[in-house]
């Protein structure tokens, strides 16, 4: 077996990736009311031809370890991590190690060296993570200035003030605005591109100064500008997003699959609605598959894809769209207008024997609520009002424990928390009239006309 790890096939290999990577299945499955299961399976070839340069002697059918960018993903924690190569697990690098091969592949492009002072700047911002930020932010709401001079204080180990954060933000006002042209895409929330001081507490060799921080920043400003286009788009990119790079035994010349399973974030406000992005541009042609493991869950419309603007798009980059209650499978074709990532927003209801036993149930109740009130007094109450109220209290259980998976329960959220409510009040009217009835709450009355009768002094 060939060891090419330590030979620059990665970023070969990154120059062109449909060269090798065949076909993209994404498969979607929707079962967990805060996260879906995502699996991202690559048909990928490896012709003797992308090796030739790096191992003269590489054949079809020879098997090569190598480190391979299997995709890129946004600057987001992966969740629930499983990695399957040809020959079984393989392995994900370390964020540090991927920022690092980042770094060289930018020099590669780059045709040049990047001095240590600029490469640790670009290490921080390729390492970057938002949570941390997210962190102190949420901490300090109104206070958004505040905020980041604590973040960049306590990251970097500077003492920072307001006046010196501003004066750093002036100055890579100009770096920012070419790394968003750049990119050509909106920004996200948060996005480092927004503020690129939010990369000083990732870098490797942490700052002495605030002099020493300005001198970096005007290095890289002095980098974009001379730097062509295709440089400041790989800066920008690894500014948003970044190289999923693993340790991977693959035959030379033969189709073979690579899959990474995780779980997202539902990603939306809205129990009914998920959006969920996806590299439809990593392979030649891509496959999407959505599934809703709930039956009593469907898919309400058609899946929506839109580009990055919020352009929808069909014919001709999507080939075929089909779509049920359970299953959705869109087929993406090699288009040149094809963009790289695309939205997928899917909408999910309830279906309508389950809304139609809940509104049943809500009838019920209203009713048994009403008749409590009106239920005359007597030897008889206790009993009239044990009719109503336990077999309701005993079906809403039944309905309010039925949600079998995580989406069910989100989508039945409302009602629960209503229905809930409901038989709560009902309990509570029924136990007024018990009361009402065994107490004698006839001497209110009689001490309310005594004071109103008594003199006035």
């Amino acid at each position: 077996m060939l060891d090419l790890r330590d030979q620059p096939v990665l970023f070969a290999l990154l120059d062109d990736t449909h060269a090798w990577r065949e076909r993209l299945v994404e498969e979607l499955l929707i079962q967990d009311g805060d996260h879906i299961e995502v699996t991202s399976s690559y048909q990928i070839r490896l012709q003797p031809a992308l090796l030739e340069p790096f191992s003269p002697d590489v054949r079809t059918g020879d098997r090569v370890r190598l480190l391979l960018p299997l995709t890129t993903r946004p600057k987001d924690l992966l969740l629930g991590v499983d990695l399957t190569g040809p020959d079984g697990p393989c392995s994900l690098l370390l964020k540090s190690q991927i920022g690092r091969l980042q770094l060289r592949y930018l020099e590669w492009q780059s045709e040049q060296p990047v001095k240590p002072e600029l490469a640790n700047l670009l290490y921080g911002m390729f390492t970057f993570n938002r949570g941390t930020w997210d962190h102190y932010r949420e901490e300090i709401p109104k206070d958004r200035d505040g905020a980041l001079v604590r973040y960049l204080a306590e990251g970097t180990g500077v003492p920072l003030s307001l006046a010196d954060v501003r004066k750093m933000r002036r100055a890579l006002h100009r770096s920012r605005g070419l790394l968003i042209k750049a990119l050509g895409e909106p920004l996200e929330p948060e996005s480092l591109l927004g503020t690129l001081l939010l990369a000083l507490p990732f870098v490797e060799n942490r700052p002495r100064s605030t002099t020493e921080i300005l001198e970096w920043v005007r290095q890289l400003d002095r980098f974009l500008l001379k730097a062509p286009q295709d440089v400041r788009a790989i800066v920008a990119e690894y500014c948003v997003r970044w190289e999923v790079v693993i340790d991977v035994v693959v035959p030379v010349g033969e189709p073979c699959k690579v899959k990474l399973a995780t779980r997202r974030p539902w990603a939306s406000d809205d129990p009914r609605k998920t959006t969920q992005r996806l590299a439809v541009g990593d392979a030649a042609t891509a496959h999407i598959d959505l599934r809703v493991a709930d039956h009593s869950v469907y898919i309400a419309k058609k899946p929506l894809l839109q580009d990055l603007h919020g352009n929808p798009i069909g014919i001709p980059v999507v080939d075929d769209l089909r779509y049920g209650l359970d299953v959705a499978s869109i087929y993406v074709s090699n288009n040149e207008s094809r963009p790289y990532f695309v939205d997928l927003t899917v909408e999910l209801s309830l279906r309508n024997s389950t809304r139609r036993m809940m509104q049943m149930l809500w009838v019920l109740v209203v009713a048994a609520f009403l008749v409590s009130i009106v239920l005359p007094e007597g030897s008889e109450l206790a009993d009239g009002l044990a009719l109503l109220v336990f077999p309701l209290t005993l079906a809403g259980t039944l309905v309010l424990t039925r949600a079998t998976t995580g989406v069910a329960q989100r989508l039945h959220e409302q009602n629960r928390l209503r229905l809930t409510v409901a038989i709560g009040l009902m309990w509570v009217v029924a136990l007024v009239r018990l009361l009402a009835q065994d107490v004698d709450v006839g001497w209110l009355a009689d001490t309310w006309t005594a004071l109103e009768q008594a003199p006035r002094p």
